[in-house]
């Protein structure tokens, strides 16, 4: 009974691996994607269902889903990379930035449905639009709003905290890159 329950905890933690690996953020875009729509229309729906102006409806619903797909996107999606700088501020600059984002890929859409809709039926059109969007999305996602912060690096990167004497007199180690070299801190007497 144990062996079976260790290879079923097993299996569970080779889905997470794979799951969470960056090679899977495709993957969990498409379910934030997929989860987002449906609390849109679900909202919508609920909304619509007690004669709430159908426009205005949409908008409360897309707006409750841009907040859903944020949140999503941040913990789940993109959930691996971690500011390196005050959360506090990052947070709201990714939330700022997210929120310019869709607002932009919303009128790609709209555009690539305007000229698809010369050509193709409604949905197909529809689709395009969403297509097209839903790979601007994740590009601009990846790259900026979510992108992955590396170290600032500096010339003297880990000064080393040694000071040591030598024939030349005291010197101090600083490291850059792997190979850690050493500086005089008294110049040379020349002569």
């Amino acid at each position: 009974m144990n062996t079976r329950k260790t290879k079923n905890f097993s299996w569970w933690q080779s889905c997470q691996t794979v799951l969470f690996s960056s090679r899977a953020r495709p993957i969990r875009f498409i379910i934030t994607g997929g989860t987002c729509a449906c609390v849109q229309l679900g909202f919508l729906h609920i909304l619509t269902h007690y004669t709430i102006n159908a426009n205005l409806a949409n908008a409360l619903a897309f707006l409750l889903s841009a907040q859903v797909n944020f949140l999503l996107s941040s913990l789940f999606t993109w959930g691996d990379r971690r500011p390196l700088e005050s959360v506090k501020r990052t947070f709201l600059q990714r939330w700022v930035t997210f929120h310019g984002s869709i607002a932009g890929t919303a009128v790609l859409n709209a555009l690539v449905f305007a000229a698809a809709h010369q050509f193709l039926p409604t949905l197909i059109a529809s689709a395009s639009g969403i297509l097209v969007a839903a790979f601007a999305n994740f590009f601009m996602m990846n790259k900026l709003i979510f992108r992955l912060h590396k170290e600032p690096s500096t010339v003297f990167k880990n000064v080393c905290k040694s000071v040591q004497m030598d024939t030349n007199g005291p010197t101090e180690g600083f490291q850059m890159g792997n190979k850690c070299a050493r500086i005089n801190l008294v110049p040379r007497k020349t002569g």
